[in-house]
């Protein structure tokens, strides 16, 4: 049987096949497989100090300490993968997600401004972060969130994968904008706004896999997330 993964991670893990098939079949050597918003990321390569970071084991802690509302835990961690992969949108959204539950508002804006910034078709995060803009008192800058929000909706105005997630978006802006003090629900959402685990943790180390130049692997290792049986 077909595993099915969510729509962000099917989307990252395609995009990255195909692009990573199409290099290496026309003779270039890829740098990276990126997919939309998703940035680079390394197995484990090593940082400054020598400390060494497994991305795909971290950014797994990090959906794991989220999930149990271990929130420094997630912090940590997906900061971890962050000194890897600075510009993956998605992992910048639940960096700011772990910053959200613990109500650190500032840090949350910051991660969660990088998340729009690098992946700007995932509308969780824009509603995380003009919700966290209601929270700050900055009413202007949340609306520009929830505009940009229904302008997804406009364009989704046929009907679209995304449509529901658009939808349960700008209701979160709303519902923080009528009672600035309500709680958030980080750990209700974590695992249905996170990448799959599996399609992630694939997609990640296949990044490391084509730092170090083993294309066939990683394609192997792309192909099998994408289509396992």
């Amino acid at each position: 049987m077909r595993r099915t993964f969510p729509h962000s991670a099917g989307r990252v893990l395609a995009l990255a096949l195909a692009c990573l098939t199409a290099l290496t079949a026309s003779g270039i050597e890829p740098a990276l497989a990126a997919g939309p918003g998703a940035g680079s990321a390394s197995g484990g390569p090593s940082m400054p100090g020598g400390r060494q970071i497994d991305a795909q084991k971290r950014y797994a802690d990090g959906l794991a300490a989220l999930q149990a509302a271990k929130y420094k835990d997630a912090v940590s961690a997906f900061k971890d993968v962050l000194e890897v992969s600075p510009r993956n949108g998605q992992v910048s959204f639940m960096l700011g997600l772990s910053q959200a539950a613990q109500e650190d508002w500032r840090e949350a804006q910051k991660s969660l401004t990088t998340a729009v910034k690098y992946a700007p078709d995932l509308p969780d995060a824009k509603s995380w972060l003009g919700a966290v803009y209601v929270k700050l008192g900055d009413g202007r800058k949340a609306a520009e969130q929830r505009a940009a929000l229904q302008s997804m909706k406009d364009k989704c105005a046929g009907g679209c994968a995304d449509a529901a997630r658009i939808d349960a978006a700008l209701k979160r802006i709303d519902d923080v904008a009528a009672n600035p003090a309500m709680k958030f629900s980080a750990r209700d959402e974590t695992m249905r706004l996170a990448l799959n685990r599996q399609g992630a943790g694939a997609y990640l180390a296949a990044s490391g896999l084509i730092n170090e130049g083993s294309y066939d692997r990683a394609l192997g290792l792309l192909r099998t997330a994408a289509l396992a049986e």
